[in-house]
Order: structure tokens, then sequence, then C-alpha cells
């Protein structure tokens, strides 16, 4: 089943390079790519139903055997995995329906792309063969790559697509060169092998836990290997901010918990005051200059970088708390990240070109449902009660506050400083009399609302009814604690 779910993107991108290029069939290439987007989505939920939530070890085991260097490839997934899988494809169809609208001349190359980056995004959460994790791992910055070179929005576009290549590989490489030792030593790279041998010597672990730690900080982003997303997402077309917020920096998540907690317990035991202390920095700085921003699209993207800080606190401290809040928080952050994209760089770009923020005021005046969605986003971001940001931003701070009183009551002030950027973004685009300078304009399309509401709903929902998630990590995840 894994293999088919891998594969169904494959064959939806096929389906549009075989579609020929003619006028007027642009419509007919969108409908494609939602239609096989929609039956990975469905596929996975069927996975789910079937998924045995009692069962702490690997489901849906398949092999392929002796595929060139990368040895006999297994796949399967604990419910860690499920959870990531399942945030991806959901999150694809909404990448894809933001394309709907697009003047972009080269919309078949912008559906492959995503298409094509929704398997490899599969295949890495699903690999147990640490090297060919690393491959799917690395593979996933080609089509995004080419979805931002070829289809960003602004002429610096080349610049944030070589910047987010050059960091992203460059980091990269420590984790190559710790992931070929860790094959060396134990002589296998089977993750469930590695994951129940014996634990290596702890003066081993430690530097092969710095060189994979350094790769999953630039991926996240933590201070100071931060200041790639800010032009990223800025260059970045609608449907690219969509996957990078939601789902690639959700790859160092994963990451953490399957390599650094799996294999080098120890170690990350060890480095714990280093994570907390880098988190700390993130979530304090990553606030500070969001409110320095002047671009919509920046804004969002920094207020990230402070949510990424609070769910690597979550994985520092390495407990029950802290990890499921931050699996929670990133699957939370997945869902209000798109969101605020979807309203600063989609809705309102589209209306008026304009990402800068003082020229907008007074628009819940003329554009209420805009206003309305705008308020629930805004309230998820800053993680209001019954909301699953606020759960999961709970359990991270708790876990925080499990290891350390000092550390737990710096990385409150996220609650503080969220609330503060996030109103006052509200506030400065929604509150007061329209502004002269703004023609009317339509409030959200059908197609925006369906988007929003796709996004909006199950944070409403998880928020109030979690069991279904956190069943799901329960017994996984009491094999990661330390």
């Amino acid at each position: 089943m894994l293999t088919c779910l891998i594969l169904i993107p494959i064959f939806g991108s096929v389906h549009i390079a075989l579609i020929a290029s003619r006028k007027g069939f642009d419509l007919y290439i969108r409908q494609i790519g939602i239609f096989w987007s929609l039956t990975t989505f469905i596929y996975s939920t069927i996975i789910w139903l079937y998924f045995d939530t009692n069962e702490s070890g690997m489901q849906y085991l398949e092999y392929w055997p002796s595929i060139s260097a990368l040895g006999d490839l297994t796949i399967g997934i604990d419910g860690i995995s499920l959870i990531f899988i399942l945030l991806t494809t959901f999150l694809i169809p909404v990448a894809l329906l933001s394309t709907w609208n697009s003047n972009d001349h080269k919309i078949k190359n912008h559906l492959i792309n995503i298409l094509i980056l929704e398997s490899i995004l599969i295949a890495v959460f699903s690999s147990l063969n640490i090297l060919a994790f690393y491959v799917f791992f690395e593979a996933g910055l080609i089509p995004l790559y080419l979805l931002i070179g070829n289809h960003g929005t602004n002429p610096n576009r080349i610049k944030a697509s070589l910047l987010l290549f050059l960091y992203t590989l460059g980091g990269s490489l420590f984790m190559l060169l710790s992931i070929i030792k860790l094959i060396e030593l134990y002589g296998t790279s089977d993750y469930v092998t590695m994951k129940y041998s014996t634990k290596l010597a702890i003066d081993q672990q430690t530097w092969i836990w710095l060189g994979i730690f350094i790769s999953l900080a630039i991926k996240a982003p933590l201070f100071p290997v931060h200041i790639w997303l800010k032009t990223v997402h800025s260059e970045s077309p609608l449907s690219g901010s969509i996957v990078l917020a939601g789902l690639i920096l959700k790859l160092s998540v994963f990451g953490y918990i399957r390599l650094l907690l799996g294999i080098l317990p120890e170690a990350s035991l060890y480095f714990s005051p280093l994570v907390l202390t880098l988190a700390i920095i993130t979530i304090i700085h990553g606030s500070i200059i969001t409110l320095r921003q002047v671009d919509t699209k920046a804004f969002i993207a920094t207020s990230s970088v402070a949510h990424m800080g609070v769910i690597v606190l979550g994985l520092g401290s390495s407990s029950v708390h802290g990890l499921e809040g931050a699996i929670l928080l990133s699957v939370a952050h997945g869902f209000s990240s798109p969101a605020l994209f979807i309203l600063m760089g989609g809705v309102l770009y589209d209306r008026y070109h304009s990402r800068y923020i003082r020229f907008y005021k007074g628009l819940g005046s003329i554009m209420p449902s805009f206003k309305g969605m705008f308020f629930l986003a805004s309230c998820a971001s800053m993680s209001v009660p019954l909301s699953l940001n606020w759960l999961s931003e709970l359990l991270c701070l708790t876990g925080g506050l499990e290891i350390s009183l000092f550390s737990g009551v710096l990385a409150s002030s996220s609650v503080l400083l969220g609330a503060i950027y996030t109103i006052w973004l509200y506030m400065i685009i929604t509150g007061g009399g329209l502004s002269p300078y703004l023609a009317l304009v339509p409030d959200l399309s059908f197609r925006e609302k369906i988007m929003l509401t796709f996004l909006i709903t199950p944070i409403l929902f998880f928020g109030i009814v979690s069991n279904p998630l956190l069943n799901l990590l329960y017994m996984p995840l009491s094999e990661y604690v330390l």
C-alpha cells in the first residue's frame, strides 16, 4: 500500500506531462492535478483507517531488494510517519488549488513539480533505510528549486532558489558524512536494526549527532542559520510558500526524532542544553524580527522561525509531553501558516499587487469574509485556547519546564510575543477606516473560502478532539523518550 501511495502522485505527474500543450488546456491540466492529489489524500486516509494504534513497531512493511547502491530498501510507517504523511497529502491539494487562477504560462511544469515533490516527501517519511532517507531528503530540493526559480513572483526568484539550494545542500553534507559513519559502525543502513542494536559509545555519538543536527538546524531553521527563509518565502509562488511552510520545514522535526533520538539517544541527552538554548534564542529573535517586517509574506515567514523554535524546544526536552507537542505543533503550524500565506500572499496580493503592510488599512469594512478568516487564522497562529496550536504549544512548553524551569519560563515568552505581532498585523490590515488608496475589491471567492475552510477546520476540530492524533503518537513515542 505504501508503494502505491508513493507512486500515485508520480502517475499524476506523468498524466499531466502526456497532455498536449494546447491553448485552453490549462483548466483541464489543473483539474487532473487536483484529481490525483485528492486520490492520494483519500488513499492515505484509508491507510489511517486500517492502522493499528496499539502497535509500537513499523506497519505496512514492504521490501524493495537491491536498488542500486542503496542496498535492500525497506519502507514502513509508525504513528509518527503516518501523521506527517497525512499532513503532506492534505496540503498538496491546497497548494494545487492555490494555482487555479495563476497566469503562469508554465503551469504544466508547475503542477508536475508539486506532485513529484509530494511523492518524495511520502518516501522520506516512510523510508527505513537511512541512506535512502538522505537521498529522498535531498531529492526534494530539486522540484522545490525549480518551483521557486521558474515560477516565483519576483525577479529575485533565481537568487532565492540558489539560496535555498546552497544553504540546505551545504548543511546536508554534514548529515551525509554522519550517515556514512553510522553505516560503517553498524554494518547496515537499516534504521530498525540500528535503533534496536547496542548503542554506540558516547564519544562516537557526539560527532555524528553534531553532523546531523547542523543539517536539521538549517532546515528548521534555527538561529543563526535562518536567514535564507525570509528571502525564499518572499520570492516563492503561493504554492511554494504553502509547501515550504507546511511541509519542508517539518522534515527537520521528523529527522530529529528518527535519527537523533532513535539512533543517538545518549548524545541527544548530552546536547539537550544546546538544543534548548538555540530554541529559546530562535523564539525570541524570530518574534522580534517579525515585528520589524514591512512585507506581508516576510512577516509570516519570520513568524514561522519563532514557531519552529517552540517545536524544537519540545524536541529538545525529549519528554513525552514535549515530543507530543512538537509533532502536534508541526501539524498545527502546517495548517495555520499556509492559511496566512493564502490570505496575505494570495488574496491581498491578487487584488492590490502589493505586499507592503502599511499600504493596507480598514479592509474589514469591505471584506467581511476575509476579516473572519483572517481572525480565525490569527487566533490559531497565536495559540488561542481550543485551537490545536494552543494544545500543542502548551505541551511543548510543559516539556521545556520538565527539563529546565528557567528554559521553560524564557520560552513561555512566545505566548506574549506571538500575540503582540499577530494582533498588530491583524489590526493594521483590518482595523480603522478604509484607506483612501485602496479601491473596492471583491471579497473572498468560493475557491479561496474552500482553501481556507479546508485549513482552519482541522485546527479547531483537533484542538477540541485531539485523541485521533494522540492515539497515533502514544505507542511510538514511548520508544523515543529518554
